[in-house]
């Protein structure tokens, strides 16, 4: 602001017109008359008035000595004055003072409510803690939260080894349920078995399928009812660990050196699973008895199905396959080489028989013949000339012997096969001439269907003086084959 003063300028002006000064400091502008010792502001620098005059070009009013500058560059509080008792020492030092030296308060400057808290410990509101309890019910490691009533999170307490989640469809409450085992006479599900040996005995170990001990009931096998007169099933559980020990000595009826199946089966103990071997396979539609394995080492037939206690008409369910192959039968030193899960239903069967000679009356009548060497018999089904079928299924058949004796012109050897008591096929040899030696009569038969339990019996005749049957080997047999349906 100006205040009106009469002045002399030395630049010429009128001293009636001349502007009077400035009071303070202000920024310099053109055309502004200024007086001795005012002070202006241009640019970042502070000038004091050295000669009276009015301003036009500052740069030029500067060469020409009307201003002094009295800033250096930036306004510096050191080169002013009258600025009060503080030195300018305190004045640095209050200025570089990072300790609040006004100790002002964050109430003062509006933030009352705001807490001095790193990130990681800023703490929540009440709203949000409470929304979050809400969101989280549980109480108890394993708990589930559910959507209840409207969806709002509700706590389904921890179920039991084994369970599982289970929803019910609606918007009713899931809840914990005990998972249920395959209901069908086919099933055997979550099984898994090992085998291993030690000390000379050979031990089976029924696992889970992810190889651990039964623990609930999770694993299922379905069994034939063990009433003969009954065509429903049952499907029982393993829940707890099981073996079966065929001790040293006992030999299934293997020999040495040679690879030959060992058949695992459970079997219905009035509701509780147990195991049994065999060499042999069984029919698992039929109810069986067992041979105590005994843990003596006199467990030796290959027909024969053991276990380690003896039990009477039980059902059974043939679940494995394991091949063994021993350096001494009854040795159990090698770790059986294939084992693996099996089902009934595709099993095949093989039996084979020699006889030199085989045995049995030799007329003009019919009568049974026995083969009495027997080479394999997967199922043990042969027995005093009598094959049993062991599975209902597709079978074939074939036999040959041979006859000697003293024949002449229509003299014959005959060959029949007998099925459940009667005469299904023959084979009848007629002589030329007349012959010394003779006759092979031979029968084949491919693709009958037969049900478990039926019997095929080899009958043969011959009208010849003196038949008798050949001693050579490899002449006289009786084989048997069938598959599973």
């Amino acid at each position: 602001m100006c205040s009106a003063r009469t002045i002399n300028f030395v630049d010429g002006a009128s001293s009636a017109s001349a502007p009077t000064g400035v009071d303070g400091i202000s920024q310099w502008v053109t055309a502004q008359g200024y007086l001795v010792d005012d002070v202006v502001i241009n640019g970042s620098k502070i000038y004091k008035c050295l000669i009276a005059h009015t301003a036009g070009t500052f740069a030029t009013d500067l060469a020409a000595a009307k201003w002094t500058e009295i800033s250096q560059g930036a306004v510096d509080h050191t080169a002013l004055s009258n600025i009060g008792t503080n030195t300018h020492a305190q004045i640095d030092t209050h200025i570089g003072s990072t300790s609040n030296p006004h100790s002002t308060t964050a109430t003062q400057v509006g933030l009352g409510n705001c807490n001095n808290t790193s990130d990681a410990n800023k703490p929540i509101s009440s709203a949000t803690q409470t929304a979050l309890n809400a969101l989280n019910p549980m109480t108890t490691g394993g708990d589930m939260i559910y959507g209840g009533a409207s969806g709002a999170p509700t706590r389904l307490a921890n179920g039991s080894a084994g369970q599982v989640f289970t929803s019910s469809g609606t918007t009713a409450a899931p809840t914990w349920s005990t998972p249920s085992t395959a209901n069908s006479f086919n099933a055997v599900s979550n099984l898994s078995f090992v085998a291993s040996v030690a000390t000379n005995a050979l031990t089976i170990t029924i696992k889970d399928s992810a190889g651990a001990t039964p623990s609930a009931a999770t694993t299922a096998i379905g069994f034939r009812s063990s009433t003969l007169t009954s065509g429903a099933y049952v499907v029982r559980s393993i829940t707890s660990a099981l073996s079966i020990v065929v001790s040293s000595g006992s030999t299934l009826g293997h020999a040495n050196n040679v690879a030959k199946n060992i058949w695992l089966y459970a079997i219905d103990n009035a509701g509780t699973v147990e195991l049994a071997v065999s060499s042999a396979q069984f029919d698992d539609s039929l109810l069986y008895t067992t041979t105590a394995e005994g843990g003596a080492g006199a467990a030796d037939s290959d027909s024969v199905l053991y276990s380690t206690t003896a039990r009477s008409n039980v059902a059974i369910r043939l679940i494995g396959r394991l091949l063994s192959t021993q350096t001494t039968a009854g040795t159990w030193a090698a770790v059986p080489t294939d084992v693996a899960m099996y089902s009934s239903k595709g099993q095949h069967a093989y039996a084979y028989y020699t006889g030199t000679p085989p045995t049995g009356t030799l007329n003009a009548s019919l009568n049974p013949i026995t083969f009495g060497t027997k080479v394999w018999d997967s199922h043990g089904a042969y027995s005093g000339g009598t094959y049993t079928i062991p599975f209902n299924g597709v079978w074939s058949f074939d036999s040959q012997v041979f006859i000697t004796g003293s024949y002449t012109v229509g003299k014959l050897a005959e060959l029949a096969l007998y099925l459940d008591g009667s005469i299904l096929l023959d084979h009848i040899s007629y002589a030329s001439g007349t012959l010394s030696a003779v006759t092979m009569p031979k029968i084949g038969v491919e693709g009958l269907y037969l049900r478990v339990g039926q019997t095929v019996v080899m009958r043969t005749s011959s009208d010849a003086t003196t038949p008798v049957y050949s001693s050579s080997t490899g002449v006289n047999y009786f084989s048997a084959k069938g598959v599973a349906l």
